[in-house]
């Protein structure tokens, strides 16, 4: 919000309504916080179970060759 939009806000409604829309500004802003909060959060996850897929593909592969070396 701007300063010109406070000024006539407040010459307009007086305080209580300026202070009202300063409270939505801060929800709106916490809201979006917590959506990158929780997109970073189901990234990580998914990060978590791609390296654990890698992690199982190739320890089978590196199995694999283990048991090729033995033959």
């Amino acid at each position: 919000m701007t300063d010109e939009k406070l000024d006539e806000l407040i010459g307009r409604y007086g305080s209580a309504v300026v202070m009202c829309g300063l409270v939505v500004e801060i929800s709106q802003a916490q809201k979006e916080k917590y959506q990158d909060e929780r997109k970073q959060a189901m990234q990580a996850i998914i990060d978590y179970h791609d390296k654990k897929v890698d992690d199982a593909y190739n320890e089978g592969l590196d199995e694999g060759i283990k048991d090729e070396e033995k033959t």
